[in-house]
Formats: structure tokens, C-alpha cells, sequence
């Protein structure tokens, strides 16, 4: 069978319903663009690797070749995109990086937070306002430990963290994701500055 991007559409589309995009490994050394030697399914940026190697194991069941999860780089050079393989083992995802706003809480944490919310729930019992403060604050807190700790909670807790604005006037809590598929940096190529897309996912290999 030859492998292209429309047969490689159909396993995904058939397993995985968020947006990615398929890449044409065409190049050996990230500079020179030469004949395709594989296929790169990029999906989306906070994919865990769990997602990832089911997504890979439902593609080495329908193709007869070489299957990975690997790293890839993308520059921009006159014109045209190189991607090239710079890793098909020892793969972990980049660190998502610091916020900007808020505090990031892992399982204890959160705990805590929890803790402190039904401490100031009784103690203002006295007090109406602060009594539907609190508990509206406590039932967000409650769902979204509901969703965390479904499943896989220790795997959940791995990848993913909270973040916390809370203050007497403000509260807002939401999950982030620790680990990411997507970053890039600068590089100074032939006197000019060009941005290098580094991408986690998954490598099929042409034979």
C-alpha cells in the first residue's frame, strides 16, 4: 500500500475529532528541501501522549511500516517550509511555561484552597453575602476537581495543573495544561533571523 495523506486522514478523522495537520518530512539536514521520506500527524498543541499513542497504535494497524512518536523542526527557508527529524526516541513534551496571572496549583494545592474556602464558610456563617460567596466559589472548585480526577486521575494530575486568582474580590479558577506538543525559537541563518517550529507527534515512516 502507498501511504498518503488522504489514507492517513482517514485512520485519524476516525479516532481523533480535534484540529491537526499532517507534514511532509522533506528534509535531512533542516535546510535543504529534498523528496519526502515520511508523513508527520501534528495534533493539537496540549494532546497528551497517552492520546498520542493510541492515535499510533490505530496507524500501525492499518500501515505496514515504520511508526513513532517523534520531534520535527520547521523553518521557513526561501519560501518554502523544511521539516526535518530531529528525534524518534526519548520523547517528552515542553513545559507549558510560567503564567501570567494567577497561581499554579498542583493536587496539594489545591487541597488547601479547598480547605481554607470551608474554614471561611463557617466562619461567616452570620453573614449572607459571604455564605453565597463561598459556596459558589466551592462548587466551582468541586466540579472542576470532578473532572480532573476522572479517569486516570494520577496521569491527569502529571499533565495538568490549576491555576488560581483567588482574592477577596476576584476568583477565577480554570486546568492548564503542564506539557505541551508545540514550541520554537530563534536562529541567525545567513545573517537573518528566522523562527524554528519545533513539534512533538507522530512520524510514519515511507518505506
Amino acid at each position: 500500500m502507498i501511504i498518503n495523506k488522504e489514507l492517513v486522514t482517514r485512520v485519524v478523522d476516525n479516532c481523533y475529532s480535534s484540529c491537526y495537520k499532517i507534514f511532509s518530512i522533506n528534509s535531512r539536514d533542516g535546510v535543504h528541501i529534498n523528496r519526502s521520506t515520511g508523513l508527520f500527524v501534528s495534533l493539537g498543541i496540549t494532546t497528551s501522549m497517552n492520546t498520542m499513542r493510541k492515535i499510533k497504535t490505530d496507524l500501525s494497524n492499518q500501515f505496514d511500516t515504520n511508526i513513532s512518536i517523534a520531534e520535527i523542526e520547521s523553518r521557513l527557508i526561501n519560501g518554502r517550509y523544511s521539516n526535518v527529524v530531529t528525534k524518534t526516541s526519548n520523547i517528552d513534551q515542553y513545559e507549558s511555561g510560567a503564567l501570567e496571572c494567577g497561581e499554579k496549583l498542583g493536587k496539594d494545592g489545591i487541597d488547601k484552597v479547598v480547605s481554607d474556602l470551608k474554614s471561611k464558610l463557617i466562619e461567616n456563617q452570620d453573614c449572607t453575602e459571604k455564605v453565597l460567596e463561598y459556596s459558589r466559589r466551592l462548587s466551582k472548585v468541586s466540579k472542576l476537581l470532578n473532572k480532573l480526577n476522572s479517569g486516570d486521575s494520577l496521569s491527569n494530575w502529571d499533565n495538568m495543573s490549576i491555576n488560581l486568582i483567588n482574592t477577596d474580590t476576584e476568583f477565577s479558577i480554570s486546568i492548564i495544561n503542564n506539557k505541551i506538543n508545540y514550541t520554537q525559537y530563534k536562529e541567525i541563518r545567513n545573517g537573518t533571523e528566522i523562527i524554528v517550529h519545533k513539534r512533538i507527534g507522530i512520524l510514519i515512516e515511507f518505506k
